[in-house]
């Protein structure tokens, strides 16, 4: 298509509790008219309109006294994938990450929403066991670092729940 994707500004944020150095917010979206087709046993079909969007942040971890200045740097989201038609026009249309298709007249009449379902699920199906907190995706590991510590760090706390009784 002609629409390239496109970033709002980014966001510097306040401390969010992960121990990261600087929590970066940065949100992408794609509003287009691509070229793309999907073919399957039973034909093909163009894909006219698309939209994507999502909320990535990227954490710094760790002062450094040489370049980059830090010890280690990650990415990762807050959720997974949703339905444009769910989140666009909403407040949460920049915090959460949506995908939704438009197949035009090529399959009037039949419902596409089975299309949509199965790309949300094989999209969140690769990315939130790699991406959605508390996972993350390291970037860059320095001196002193533990790779495993950072992607999988260990629980401040406990919270204990004690069920009462069920209505």
């Amino acid at each position: 298509g002609d629409t390239a994707p496109q970033m709002d500004e980014i966001e510097l944020l306040e401390d969010q509790g992960l121990g990261n150095l600087m929590d970066l917010k940065l949100h992408f979206f794609w509003h287009s008219e691509p070229d793309i087709t999907v073919e399957c046993k039973l034909g093909s079909v163009a894909l006219p309109k698309l939209k994507l969007g999502f909320t990535m942040y990227l954490g710094l971890q760790g002062e450094s006294e040489e370049p980059p200045f830090f010890n280690a740097a990650m990415l990762y989201m807050g959720n997974g994938f949703m339905h444009a038609r769910d989140v666009l026009n909403t407040k949460q249309e920049k915090e959460d990450p949506y995908i939704g298709m438009t197949f035009g007249d090529a399959w009037t009449g039949f419902s596409t929403s089975f299309v949509e379902d199965a790309v949300v699920g094989a999209l969140n199906g690769v990315i939130v066991p790699k991406l959605v907190l508390p996972s993350r995706m390291l970037l860059h590991v320095g001196h002193g670092m533990v790779a495993h510590d950072l992607m999988m760090p260990k629980p401040h706390g406990c919270l204990q729940i004690t069920v009462k009784g069920v209505n």
